[in-house]
């Protein structure tokens, strides 16, 4: 019997690690477009700071575009966050369990 490996991926539903891959790229657009509203940031600015492409980052708010996490990161630390904060699942819950569903 294999140990249990604390990398494996969580079975629980609530997380990111137990959603498609369609269903994940769909939240992190969201959380990305959320934060982005928040600061009043339009996309096009965010493109500028971020040296992403608009186009790219319409991608990915729309949960379309599978972007490398060096680029993830560029548009996270534009938004004034960490790649931790945007995967965290805490305050998502309910939209978490809605897409596991």
């Amino acid at each position: 019997m294999l140990a249990q490996n604390q990398f494996a991926p969580s079975s629980t539903v609530g997380t990111l690690d137990s959603l498609s891959t369609e269903a994940f790229l769909k939240v992190v657009g969201l959380r990305v477009r959320r934060r982005r509203n928040s600061l009043g940031m339009s996309r096009r600015r965010l493109a500028e700071v971020s040296s992403v492409s608009e186009r790219y980052l319409a991608q990915l708010e729309s949960g379309q575009g599978n972007m490398s996490i060096a680029l993830l990161r560029k548009v996270t630390s534009a938004l004034g966050m960490s790649l931790g904060t945007l995967m965290d699942s805490e305050h998502d819950q309910p939209l978490l369990e809605a897409l596991a569903e």
